[in-house]
Parts: structure tokens; C-alpha cells; sequence
């Protein structure tokens, strides 16, 4: 079986801000990023408008203010952000990006030696092509396992955007796709339902969107505050909850959402099976894509 190559970056990328070509990209292999798991980063969707032309960064400023928290939390220095705006459209024009992309942008500890020598960091941004998940582009709907539970965050706060956090979730997830499942739901360490490793979680109960407490070991997803808004603009009901596994059967619609995945209908979490009918999540797509595409 041939695995296939991820999606192939254009060919210029962005460091402190100027561009550069994206094989030129490197970071020592004593970096306290590569010993320690110091990198903040953000993936930052950028649409192509209705009107066509080039891909347009979407929510750039809650991405970027969520950026400086992450590196509040994580006790690292501060960065300044104040000029990625206008470099990213440097960096979409000069790729010629006219097709919906996805923008990693990342603050990175590339000083080197151990925890004691002072940290510096660099600036990346990086940009590949980014349709539609399969999940929208083929209508196919996920199939999530019930995981593990995460830490308490003390030591590190999930509201923090940090690569270290994404070990042990990726371990979950490639246990999960061992056992034929598309992705997997994380419980927080009292057992209330929490996130997936790269996405939120949305039930919809009684015509109600409801969705975990920023206090249940999620990071506040953007494309989840975004949504959490188009549904209150549709007359939908929202409400930020203590979730637990045993409130998954009474929910008629389920889905994870996320910069990378979107939306996400789930077919099935565990045990419970949810309806064909999904008809608030379908709404919300519609008006996702007319907010991305304005």
C-alpha cells in the first residue's frame, strides 16, 4: 500500500516577516523547539472570495490574538505579530494562491542549549493548497471513538497552542485509526467530554447547539466561536456546557469543527449512532461558507 505525500507547499514561505523560499527553511537540531516542544502556531485558513481572485486569510486577528495568549501561557518571549498580516498577503500574492489554502504560522524557540540558556524566537509561515475534508467534499460522515483522558492542564494550560500538547493526541488518533475509526474524542480529566485532537466538539440536543466549556480541557477553537456566532444569527439556540459521555445518546446531530477540518458531521461517537438527518448542521455549513466567501 503506497502512502500518500502530503500537499505540496507552494514555493515560498515567510520567516520574521520576509519572504523566502520554503527549502531554505531549518531549524537546528538543538533548538529548544526540537528538545523541549517550544513552538505556538496557528492554521489559518485563507478562502478564495465569491468574486474569485486571490485567497483572503479568514479570521486573521482572533488567530493571531490567540497566538499571543499561547505564548502568555507557555512563559515565552513576546513576539511581535503587528506586521503577519501584511506578510501573509505578501505571501499569498507572491504564491499566486487563487485556490483556498491553509497558512501555518508559527512562533518557535530556535535558540539551542537547555532549559537554563535564555530562549529567542523565529518566526515561520508556511502555505499549501487546502480544499474541502472528505467529509464535506464526498458527504462522508466521521466515525469517532470514545478516548483517553487529558491531564488537568496545571502544567500546561490547554487554552495554549503548543505542539507539545499534540503528542499524546496524536498517539490517541493513531490508535483510533488502528481500530477503524476517523478520529477520536478526548474526555478531560474529570471524564467530561472535551475535543478531538484538532477540532471541537458541537451536539445539537432538542434544536439546541451545545458545546463543551472552555474550562473542559478544549482550546478555544476560532472556527468554534465563529460558529457558536452564525448559529445565534440563525435563531439557533447555543449553549457552552459540562458535557458527558452518557449526554452523547440524546443528541440528534453531532460534528467537529476546526481550521483544518472545518465541519465535520460525525456519523457515529462510540457506541451512539446519530440520525441521516442533520439539518441544523447543514444549515450551519451554508452559512459557514457564505460568512468565509463574503
Amino acid at each position: 500500500m503506497t502512502t500518500p505525500l502530503p500537499e505540496r507547499s507552494y514555493l515560498l514561505a515567510l520567516r520574521d516577516g520576509a519572504l523566502v523560499p520554503v527549502d531554505d527553511l531549518t531549524v537546528p537540531i538543538g533548538a529548544h523547539a526540537l528538545r523541549y516542544g517550544l513552538s505556538v502556531f496557528e492554521g489559518i485558513r485563507a478562502y478564495v472570495p465569491a468574486s474569485g481572485g486571490l485567497a483572503r486569510p479568514f479570521a486573521l486577528d482572533a488567530h493571531l490574538a490567540r497566538m499571543r495568549r499561547s505564548l502568555e501561557l507557555c512563559e515565552l518571549p513576546a513576539v511581535d505579530l503587528d506586521g503577519l498580516p501584511a506578510a501573509i498577503d505578501r505571501l499569498l500574492a507572491a504564491n499566486e494562491a487563487t485556490v483556498d489554502s491553509y497558512v501555518r504560522v508559527s512562533a518557535t524557540a530556535t535558540s539551542q542549549g537547555t532549559m537554563a540558556a535564555p530562549v529567542s524566537m523565529t518566526t515561520f509561515a508556511t502555505l499549501v493548497p487546502m480544499g474541502r475534508k472528505r467529509w464535506l467534499k464526498e458527504g462522508v460522515r466521521l466515525r469517532v471513538a470514545l478516548g483517553p483522558q487529558k491531564p488537568d492542564g496545571a502544567l500546561l494550560p490547554h487554552a495554549a497552542k503548543i505542539i507539545a500538547h499534540y503528542a499524546g493526541t496524536f498517539r490517541a488518533k493513531v490508535q483510533a485509526r488502528r481500530e477503524g475509526y476517523d478520529d477520536v474524542l478526548l474526555l478531560d480529566h474529570l471524564g467530561r467530554l472535551a475535543e478531538a485532537p484538532t477540532a471541537n466538539l458541537m451536539l445539537v440536543t432538542r434544536g439546541r447547539l451545545r458545546t463543551p466549556r472552555v474550562d473542559c480541557a478544549i482550546l478555544p477553537g476560532v472556527t468554534r466561536g465563529v460558529l457558536l456566532e452564525l448559529a445565534e444569527s440563525l435563531g439557533i439556540e447555543v449553549e457552552e456546557a459540562e458535557l458527558w459521555p452518557e449526554d452523547l445518546p440524546g443528541a440528534s446531530e453531532a460534528f467537529l469543527c476546526g481550521t483544518g477540518i472545518e465541519i465535520g458531521p460525525i456519523r457515529s461517537i462510540d457506541g451512539t449512532t446519530f440520525p441521516d438527518e442533520n439539518p441544523v448542521t447543514a444549515a450551519l455549513i451554508e452559512a459557514f461558507f457564505a460568512r468565509v466567501r463574503a
